[in-house]
């Protein structure tokens, strides 16, 4: 058999890995939790079960391979990705902003020491964010 998809076949083994695990976990402690955790497991090990095999044919279908292919390579869509992932990208940035503000108010409000974990770990993530937003449009720019 030929592998015409190596990125389905990857996350088809993810999937199938992750729901195997967890059908192993619900085995060995599914009597100690309680019913709804039971059922929320199963559900999650069969959706697991039945995306795994769904891209497990996906990686070894060829006509599948060249319709995936074509639809990566089509403007239309990576257009549409570029404007979605920066869309994403700006909304969870003005949201840290939000919450650093906020748990900045809150410090100021109660003088809580958790309140200054928050503003550091928010801070230090939209630095971080910004930085690697630049590194990402100079590497950009350099292979235009």
């Amino acid at each position: 058999m030929k592998i015409y998809n190596r990125k389905s076949l990857l996350e088809g083994i993810f999937f199938l890995v992750i729901a195997s695990v967890n059908i192993v976990v619900l085995i060995g402690h599914g009597r100690e939790n309680n019913i709804a955790e039971n059922i929320k497991s199963l559900v999650f090990v069969i959706v697991g079960l039945m995306v795994g095999c769904v891209e497990f044919y996906y990686a070894f279908n060829e006509k599948g391979a060249r319709e995936a292919r074509r639809e990566e390579q089509d403007e239309r869509n990576q257009l549409i990705t570029w404007k979605s992932e920066s869309l994403a990208f700006r909304v969870v940035m003005w949201s840290m902003a939000a919450f650093f503000i906020g748990a900045a108010i809150l410090w100021k409000c109660t003088q809580s020491q958790a309140c200054l974990g928050a503003i550091a770990v928010i801070g230090m993530l939209w630095t971080y964010m910004w930085i690697l937003q630049m590194v990402c449009f100079i590497i950009k720019e350099r292979k235009n």
